[in-house]
């Protein structure tokens, strides 16, 4: 017997086989599942996929569950959508999931507490020991996503032109916007301010860009902050802030539990130590017994561990 736990998104699916144990068995990477900008054809052909990759490993009747997480799944359209592509290879019991659920249940192992995620997006969700769910955050980028990559991303995009007109100051961004720009294609080294600007918007408002290539300049910001360039770190307090808010926010829901542990996880806070030691600083100053950790598992193994332990 064995547990199939998917964590799906908009260009992959990453998926782990556990056993009763919760050890891992396997792990698979397949094609996405969300349904925002993929049809159901890619859906099932991601299904088709993950679940042949399955087989080859262990037969499937011996799967007792299946947890999918992902995103817009309260929508009834995409279950509907999802438990069809689904029932096209496995006949047995499937449970759907948030994607911020499954993240939660991997980040904690499943106990109490709240995880804070800052990847592209950003969102906050909670448990109690009882299993009470509060959360904030995660509308999406046009009216939320605080602190995220795209965040940061769109900020520091906002930062060269406005330096650029002098409404804002001059800033070591514009240099590493312009090296990104170029990689890009859109732009070239030697190009003079104008010209850069110019290509910052043919950029934004290429209808190929994507919200993951504005949240791709984020990861400028951590060469800027080593030449301690005033500008962007008050666009990484500005993240760290946004992130401070959304968990102080979701531990003041949780009726004042004090046995939880805060996880994080995303790029944003995971890989920019600068913004993650304001972030706890700035927890800590409020709440002294607080244990902050990076995650434990991944949003796949917590959609696994969801499978495995449903019903206990």
């Amino acid at each position: 017997m064995f547990f199939l736990g998917a964590d799906g998104g908009g260009t992959k699916t990453e998926a782990v086989m556990m056993d009763a144990q919760l050890d891992e068995i396997a792990r698979f990477t397949v094609g996405p599942i969300n349904l925002n900008g993929n049809g159901k054809k890619t859906v099932e052909e991601s299904m088709r996929d993950l679940f042949e990759q399955v087989g080859r490993v262990r037969p499937l009747p011996e799967c007792k569950r299946v947890c999918i997480g992902m995103a817009g799944i309260s929508n009834p359209d995409a279950e509907r959508t999802m438990r069809e592509a689904v029932a096209l290879f496995f006949g047995g019991e499937l449970m759907l999931m948030g994607d911020q659920d499954t993240a939660l249940e991997g980040a904690l192992e499943g106990r109490s507490g709240l995880v804070v995620i800052a990847g592209t997006g950003s969102i906050c969700i909670g448990k109690t020991g009882d299993g009470v769910k509060k959360r904030a955050g995660g509308y999406g980028n046009i009216i939320d996503d605080g602190g995220s990559g795209y965040a940061i991303g769109r900020d520091i995009l906002s930062a060269v032109v406005r330096a650029y007109d002098g409404r804002g100051a001059e800033t070591v961004l514009t240099g590493l916007v312009r090296e990104r720009l170029t990689e890009l294609g859109f732009s070239k080294k030697e190009d003079p301010d104008d010209v850069l600007v110019g290509e910052i918007i043919k950029f934004l408002y290429d209808e190929r860009t994507t919200k993951r290539d504005i949240a791709a300049f984020s990861a400028l910001i951590a060469n800027a902050l080593k030449e301690r360039d005033r500008v962007s770190q008050d666009i990484a307090q500005k993240a760290a802030q946004d992130l401070v808010l959304l968990a102080e926010t979701v531990i003041s829901k949780l009726s004042g539990e004090k046995d939880i542990r805060l996880a994080y996880s995303g790029s944003v806070l995971v890989k920019n130590g600068y913004i993650r030691e304001r972030f706890t600083e700035s927890i800590k100053k409020e709440y002294e017994w607080l244990d902050i950790v990076p995650a434990l598992h991944d949003a796949a193994y917590g959609a696994g561990l969801a499978a495995a332990r449903q019903g206990e």
